[in-house]
């Protein structure tokens, strides 16, 4: 039977863990005994031994939320219990097998890192329309406003046609004020919009 890292983590768990403490310190953990730290820690070295990686992201999170750890701190953690480990490693332990683990660690914060990148982006590329939309509602030029309103609505939606549609009092009538591939026509006030929409004083826009 081969060497099993797992088994072996378990049985020198408290030789890893003094030598973990060893390897510098971190910021978020500085103010923090060595047994506080080690509570914080210890899903990391569970993964390790169990090579279940899958609760690497809940953990990452509430250490992120809770403690204000960043990426880098974390991902120097699971570099520092690597260190610890191979440090404390027999002779006839299988150096593939921890390399692939900790490596496995590693990925885990940094996907985790390329997620929370990718949805700052999105969050500000949303805040950017919202900014240009509103910039272009209150300026004078109200059909130029609009066209380029729409133009920037359907760019996030992935819309490959769209139109903005103001109802008209006079007439009873709900006509697109502006369109990108859209073809249709006015729509009577009576089907479009809701019921609970009509009578209102203002104006309505509809998309």
């Amino acid at each position: 039977m081969g060497w099993d890292l797992g088994a072996w983590l378990q049985e020198h768990r408290e030789e890893v863990c003094a030598r973990w403490l060893e390897t510098g310190d971190l910021p978020t953990y500085s103010g923090l005994s060595p047994e506080e730290q080690l509570s914080h820690w210890q899903p990391l070295l569970t993964a390790l031994e169990t090579a279940e990686t899958g609760s690497m992201a809940a953990w990452i999170s509430q250490e992120i939320d809770e403690r204000g750890a960043l990426h880098s701190e974390l991902l120097l953690l699971a570099e520092q219990l690597g260190r610890a480990v191979r440090e404390s490693l027999p002779s006839e332990a299988d150096p593939g097998v921890v390399d692939a683990r900790l490596g496995g660690l590693a990925m885990a914060v940094a996907q985790h890192a390329a997620g929370e990148a990718q949805r700052l982006a999105t969050e500000k590329s949303q805040l950017e329309t919202l900014h240009e939309i509103s910039r272009e509602l209150t300026s004078l030029d109200l059909s130029r406003g609009l066209q380029k309103t729409l133009t920037a609505l359907m760019a996030a939606m992935g819309a490959e046609k769209g139109a903005i549609y103001l109802t008209d009092d006079a007439v009873e009538k709900v006509t697109p004020s502006t369109g990108i591939e859209w073809h249709d026509r006015e729509i009577s006030v009576g089907v479009f919009p809701a019921p609970w929409q009509r009578g209102r004083t203002e104006p309505l826009v509809a998309f």
